[in-house]
């Protein structure tokens, strides 16, 4: 039973200290979105404005006690740190380093297998 509780917690917690980080980073998200060779540049802007909204909600919206909402929003978020995965494995790929601010200022700017 522990272990069933033990994901949604580091999940809402993980969701919510990068929204939370990411709020007042615009401009480093877009930076980031460059350095990791994200397509649609135009939409940049746009994602990193509504990415950290979007983190912080799903953060606490998974704890709403609606089994079909909870759910939906359990595939949500895995099918977005599936996305992420993919992204930094694929940054791992590039020859030169990648700089993001997948944490806003709380973490290490450098993206590594760590």
């Amino acid at each position: 039973m522990a272990v069933l509780l033990s994901a949604p917690i580091l999940l809402s917690i993980t969701l919510l200290i990068s929204g939370l980080a990411k709020l007042g980073a615009r401009e480093g998200t877009q930076d980031a979105m460059r350095s990791l060779r994200l397509p649609l540049p135009t939409m940049h802007a746009s994602v990193a404005s509504v990415l950290p909204v979007t983190e912080i909600v799903l953060a606490l919206a998974i704890w709403i006690p609606a089994p079909p909402l909870q759910v939906l929003l359990t595939g949500l978020v895995a099918a977005l740190m599936f996305t992420y995965l993919v992204i930094i494995a694929r940054a791992l790929t590039f020859e030169e380093q990648v700089h993001c601010s997948c944490f806003g200022t709380l973490a290490s700017p450098t993206v590594s297998r760590t």
